[in-house]
């Protein structure tokens, strides 16, 4: 008589497929993670410098058309003050964390997102026929970032030179 041919796995057979399933899902599961962090991460540089791009952009604007800059000139100072087109004083600098452009109202330049490392600089210098340059330079992270070494901290540094015109 013959034995009967068994049907079905063997133990050893179901432990191999077993423990390959199992490193395969740790390995992609892992992959999934790490795309996470570094989407995170991504995601709020991209923010930040969004952030102090905008800050740059308006800071430009405002000091190009300014009537006169009435900061002292030449000189660095932790914030810059001038007659804009409707003769009014405005004056940019560092307010609680954030940029701000002070005249009749404040207007700030950066949001709760973001909060300054350090107070915003303004170089002035005298170039010929008096014209006036003006070297504007600060860093920002991202409020919410927590220690210096995590990953989900960002931190970017935005300067510019801006020609007066008048």
């Amino acid at each position: 008589m013959t034995k009967p041919k068994a049907n079905g796995f063997t133990l050893i057979e179901i432990l191999v497929v077993s423990s390959l399933a199992i490193i395969l899902m740790l390995a992609a599961s892992a992959l999934f993670m790490t795309f996470m962090i570094s989407n995170t991460k991504i995601n709020i540089d991209q923010k930040i410098k969004n952030e102090g791009n905008y800050a740059l952009r308006q800071i430009e604007y405002l000091l190009r058309n300014s009537q006169e800059i009435t900061s002292t000139c030449p000189g660095t100072q932790n914030d810059i003050s001038f007659t804009d087109l409707d003769g009014q004083t405005t004056t940019i600098k560092a307010d609680s964390g954030k940029i701000a452009s002070e005249s009749s109202s404040t207007v700030y330049l950066t949001s709760d997102y973001s909060v300054l490392v350090d107070d915003p600089q303004f170089a002035c210098y005298l170039g010929t026929n008096d014209t006036q340059y003006i070297e504007v330079s600060f860093s920002l992270k991202n409020r919410g970032g927590g220690s210096e070494s995590s990953s989900d901290t960002s931190v970017q540094d935005f300067n510019t030179g801006i020609t007066v015109r008048n």
